[in-house]
């Protein structure tokens, strides 16, 4: 992980330009699943608290801007994290060769999707529009469970305190249940994906 922070430092720069991003995509977000405002209070409790773990987050943007110049319009911070895993995908895939073993994980949690967020459907036809190139990015996709299933021991090791946030996910779990009460299908995915 180490390894990345210089890397992700370059890369991405000024993370509060993402902002005004956030202040345009919150409208649509809204529409789209209105009980999502319930988790702002959890969000708030839980920034300072990456903050502290992860100081070099915030670094995140100038390159987009770059690579997406119309980056402001509908749904931007989707058009903002496309790029960044665009970029990262070649280091990752260095890092973690295994990452190609989602292809399945996939294949069994997208129907379990389907049904919990019926209105993500909604999303396609503007995402095809705004990617035309979308569907190049499911390899992409595809990398990111078995990347945490590597990771995890690796950021046992490199940041104990991280064991410091399962208060705060002790709190958000119930809130989650409620707003999403079928999230319960996945656990048997996340058992074999985490058995410990």
């Amino acid at each position: 992980m180490f390894t990345l922070f210089p890397i992700l430092h370059t890369l991405f720069s000024t993370m509060y330009t993402l902002f005004p991003i956030l202040h345009t995509l919150f409208p649509i977000l809204q529409i789209l699943f209105p009980p999502m405002f319930t988790l702002f209070p959890i969000l708030h409790t839980l920034f300072p608290i990456l903050q502290i773990l992860f100081p070099t987050m915030y670094t995140l943007l100038p390159i987009l801007h770059t690579l997406f110049p119309t980056m402001y319009t509908l749904l931007p911070i989707l058009h903002t994290l496309f790029p960044i895993l665009h970029t990262l995908f070649p280091i990752l895939h260095t890092l973690f060769p295994t990452v190609y073993t989602l292809f399945t994980i996939l294949h069994t949690l997208f129907p379990i999707l389907q049904i919990q967020f019926p209105t993500m459907y909604t999303l396609f036809p503007i995402l095809q529009t705004l990617f035309p190139t979308m569907y190049t990015l499911f390899p992409i996709l595809h990398t990111l469970f078995p990347i945490l299933h590597t990771l995890f021991p690796i950021l046992h090791t490199l940041f104990p305190t991280v064991y410091t946030l399962f208060p705060i996910l002790h709190t958000l779990f119930p809130i989650l249940q409620i707003l999403f009460p079928n999230s319960y299908t996945l656990l048997p995915i996340l058992l074999i994906l985490f058995p410990t």
